[in-house]
């Protein structure tokens, strides 16, 4: 019965999409190379942004930095000065000039408590801030709802209330009601009149209801990283900004990089931004008050990149979502906001951007990783209108970047893997098409087709051909093979757009070994020949 039903689910899975890859890479992560052109297109898009008097930002007060690093190194950035800013700080912004990170801190927080050994992030928050303990409605919170967005908790306290930001007679202008603030409303604020006493902040707690039950639905909240970034303390047993340096700054070698105000001098400072480069943030350090310069941040997102604080699993673990939005193509993770734009490349899959943006006034940051890649991103601006130039600049590097990644990837993987293999037993040819992975053109034993075997199963008489394609495991040169059949059947309803081949993977064994499986084995950094465990088949290359 299991065997029955495994090959029918195998079946039906084909006729419901074209193409199903897995998320993340396809093909092996490229080596960028000087005459690939990703560079030359992505300087002559950002030229022309600077040259631009069309740009929703002002480039005349605008100053930026962006980096994009493999694991191996940063192989492009581009940096631009404002013409006008304020002269106390540098007079050319480069990889290694201070901007403030806003929101982007909230990685480092996560990361920070990651690093903890042995804790488990689904114990509840009262554990490790024990001021929560006797608040009722933060009793099942828990630190990864915290960390998520799925708490409930308050975006902000006092600071951004419109009573505090607001004149009273343009309130009064607008037709609201001339009231006291409430009695037990703490107006302390951390960021407006130094550090708030934690008495105050918690009273703020409890004064307000959650915007949703935990664990329901995403909302930000700034007010639930201050409290991680209480529970980081506590657990460390040191300060937040103590606790960054020694886990992450320090062992990284991020030497500009941390929540206290560096010296002025090393830092971008736009037209009226003085009092904000200079401003401690004291319990929002933890939710946005880091620094960093684009060196230090090309150095943390290699460090994630190739695990070098957490394990390859915790990594891969990390870099997930936790929860949906209200559109399809958009995700929120621990601290990620997660983006998955499909009409970049030739086949149209969704392209996966685990991505943090940072806003304060006049300072915005956005770092991104692309898992299909192994690429990682960072963009830093400093200006009035730094928010919306870290939008569209990030807007025109991604679709920059990833036709072009995506274009050289190809190009890479033909060169590398495409071509016939053969031996006695049969013969492979594999080549790069329009799809995703390696497109098995021809697969023979002895003189059957296993393409054409795969049809003939049980469960499979209504599909009339069959698309098998390869995708890398990403370890020891291992390939998972996606059979994908093709019939006129369920073309429309619920399921026509459904993917089920994570369903089928390592569906097809034979004699103990997987069929759905091929390994190529290299030498002198050549590909000499592929190996399918199944069918106990080694083939050699023998053209391209």
């Amino acid at each position: 019965m299991k065997v029955t039903i495994a090959l029918v689910a195998l079946s039906w899975l084909t006729w419901v999409a074209a193409h199903c890859p897995p998320t993340g890479a396809v093909l092996p992560n490229l080596k960028i190379r000087s005459s690939d052109g990703i560079a030359t297109a992505l300087e002559k898009s950002l030229d022309n942004v600077v040259k631009s008097c069309q740009n929703d930002f002002n480039i005349t007060t605008t100053s930026f930095s962006i980096a994009i690093t493999t694991t191996d190194d940063t192989f492009f950035e581009f940096h631009h000065t404002a013409l006008l800013r304020d002269d106390t700080g540098v007079n050319t912004v480069n990889g290694d000039t201070i901007y403030r990170l806003g929101s982007v801190t909230k990685v480092f927080t996560v990361l920070s408590l990651l690093l903890e050994e042995g804790l488990n992030l689904d114990s509840p928050i009262w554990q490790f801030v024990p001021e929560l303990e006797n608040i009722v409605k933060y009793k099942d919170t828990t630190l990864r709802m915290l960390a998520s967005q799925i708490a409930g908790v308050n975006q902000d306290s006092f600071v951004y209330d419109i009573s505090a930001t607001i004149p009273p007679l343009m309130l009064a202008q607008l037709g609201f009601p001339n009231i006291p603030i409430p009695e037990g409303l703490p107006t302390c604020d951390a960021i407006q009149i130094g550090e708030a006493p934690c008495t105050q902040f918690f009273d703020g707690l409890k004064f307000s209801n959650l915007t949703w039950q935990p664990g329901t639905n995403a909302a930000y909240s700034n007010l639930a990283y201050i409290i991680l970034g209480f529970a980081v303390e506590n657990i460390t047993s040191s300060s937040y900004a103590d606790a960054l340096n020694d886990r992450i700054a320090a062992p990284l070698r991020l030497k500009n990089t941390g929540t206290r105000v560096p010296v002025i001098e090393n830092g971008i400072i736009p037209v009226g931004g003085l009092e904000w480069y200079t401003r401690p943030l004291a319990n929002y350090d933890s939710t946005g008050g880091m620094f960093s310069t684009p060196h230090d941040l090309q150095s943390f997102i290699r460090s994630i990149l190739n695990h070098e604080q957490l394990s390859h699993a915790n990594t891969a673990m990390w870099l997930k979502p936790v929860v949906f939005t209200a559109n399809p193509a958009e995700a929120v993770g621990m601290p990620w906001e997660i983006y998955r734009p499909s009409d970049l490349t030739p086949d149209g899959r969704p392209i996966e951007t685990y991505s943090k943006t940072g806003n304060l006034p006049f300072y915005a940051a956005h770092i991104a990783f692309l898992p299909a890649y192994g690429v990682g991103l960072s963009i830093n601006t400093a200006g009035q209108e730094a928010f919306t130039a870290v939008r569209d600049l990030l807007d025109i590097v991604i679709r920059t970047l990833i036709p072009t990644l995506e274009s050289v990837t190809r190009s890479q993987a033909e060169a590398t893997y495409g071509g016939t293999y053969a031996s006695e037993t049969g013969s492979l040819t594999l080549v790069v098409d329009d799809g995703p992975g390696l497109k098995i053109e021809e697969w023979m034993v002895g003189n059957g087709s296993v393409l054409d075997a795969w049809l003939k199963f049980p469960g499979r008489e209504d599909l009339s051909s069959v698309d098998a394609r390869a995708y890398p495991v990403g370890i020891d040169d291992r390939w998972l093979v996606y059979f994908e059949g093709h019939s006129s059947r369920n073309k429309t309803g619920i399921f026509a757009k459904q993917c089920e081949t994570w369903i089928a993977q390592d569906g097809l064994r034979f004699a103990g070994l997987p069929i759905d499986e091929i390994d190529f084995k290299f030498e002198d950094g050549r590909v000499v020949s592929v190996t399918s465990p199944g069918l106990r088949q080694e083939l050699l290359k023998i053209r391209r």
